[in-house]
C-alpha cells in the first residue's frame, strides 16, 4: 500500500481540519485567527479511505491536495 500527504492551504484563518477514519476523528490542522496565505503538510498517512472535515467561515479560502509519500 501507498502512504500520502495532504497540503492544506488557506487565505486565512480561523480554519479546523480533521480528519476520520474507521477508527476516530482527529484534528490534523487548526489555524488562529489571522490573514495571509499559510500552507501546512499533515503528516504521513497509510493507504485508506477517509473523511476530511474542514470547519471556517464562508469568507476563508482553503484548498486540500493529497500527494503521494515517497
Amino acid at each position: 500500500d501507498q502512504s500520502y500527504l495532504l497540503v492544506i492551504a488557506s487565505t486565512g484563518g480561523p480554519i479546523k481540519v480533521l480528519v476520520a477514519d474507521s477508527y476516530d476523528k482527529r484534528n490534523i490542522y487548526s489555524r488562529p485567527l489571522g490573514n495571509g496565505v499559510t500552507t501546512y503538510e499533515a503528516g504521513k498517512m497509510d493507504a485508506g479511505q477517509i473523511e476530511v472535515s474542514v470547519e471556517t467561515n464562508q469568507d476563508i479560502a482553503w484548498q486540500i491536495v493529497a500527494v503521494k509519500a515517497e
